[in-house]
């Protein structure tokens, strides 16, 4: 199961990877730093979420430099996706 905001990537890597493993990959696009997505996402998958054996969590946002110069929608979305759930 792949997750992340760029549909058409998701789905050249997923191709990939069934090309190159034979496996079974669904893609899902979404912005998980939206508030609630990783909760709507888990909740949508519904049992299939029991059969995902490995997590790569391989997004993330960073801020640099001075935290009184980034706005709260900055803060808002690297909280949102690497804290909240």
């Amino acid at each position: 199961m792949l997750a992340g905001r760029d549909g058409a990537r998701l789905e050249r890597v997923a191709g990939e990877l069934r090309t190159r493993h034979e496996t079974v990959v669904s893609c899902h696009a979404r912005d998980l730093a939206e508030p609630k997505a990783a909760a709507n996402l888990w909740k949508e998958l519904g049992a299939d979420a029991q059969n995902i054996d490995i997590l790569v969590n391989n997004a993330g946002v960073g801020l640099y430099g001075r935290l009184d110069k980034r706005t709260l929608d900055e803060i808002d979305r690297m909280v949102q996706l690497n804290v909240e759930r």
